[in-house]
């Protein structure tokens, strides 16, 4: 009985032995029919030329016309309508016109003045001009500033005879300055200056002397 249970031990040791040594045989050939990886060569990619481009001839720049040269009227013109700043607008026309108008008003006043011609004189006055001028303190003060002490102006004839006709009697104008289409002052250039002499208004159509206020 020991001896059969002895035999039958070393025969399942056997069949394991060869069974696990079967299983062991099969997996190397299993493992032996995977293949090696294969060295794969990098790619390499090269960069696309860039086409060159084309060089853009540079471009001369245009010739600048050189300025206008005005002539003595146009630059009269421009002197003379500088100050307007948007307080109306004047053509070359309408300038031309109004110095001539102002200039021979001008001309009759000198007449005026040397003949000492007071209702011709007033006939030039604006209204406005005549009530202010009129008026007793304005009067006084300014006899208060006469260069010449003593003097009475009682009234607008002393203010034509001993204010407006020695501030102008012998003096000369040549130009006109806009202060706007209807105010117009009546100027000597001089040395880049302009003396004022006369402002005009035009009222109704005419131009009348705007005396000035204190």
């Amino acid at each position: 009985m020991k001896k059969s249970a002895i035999f039958i031990t070393v025969a399942l040791f056997l069949v394991v032995g060869c069974t696990a040594t079967k299983s062991a045989s099969e997996v190397a050939e299993t493992v032996e029919l995977v293949p090696a990886p294969q060295q794969v060569e990098a790619l390499v990619v090269e960069p696309e030329p860039v086409p060159e481009q084309e060089s853009v001839p540079e471009l001369e720049p245009e010739p600048v016309p050189p300025p206008k040269e005005l002539t003595p009227e146009e630059e009269e013109f421009l002197r003379s309508t500088v100050a307007l700043n948007g307080s109306g607008t004047v053509s070359m026309d309408t300038f031309t016109k109004d110095k001539k108008d102002i200039l021979d008003i001008i001309d009759d006043l000198a007449v005026i003045m040397k003949n000492g011609n007071y209702n011709r004189w007033l006939s030039y006055v604006s209204s406005e001009s005549k009530t202010y001028w009129m008026n007793p303190s304005h009067l006084k003060e300014i006899e208060a500033r006469l260069p010449v002490k003593g003097l009475r102006i009682s009234g607008l004839r002393d203010y034509f005879k001993y204010i407006f006709i020695p501030a102008r009697s012998g003096h000369h104008v040549d130009e006109i300055r806009y202060v706007s289409d209807t105010v117009v002052k009546a100027v000597q250039a001089k040395e880049n200056r302009d003396i004022v002499y006369y402002t005009f208004e035009k009222i109704d159509g005419k131009w009348l002397l705007k005396l000035d206020t204190l």
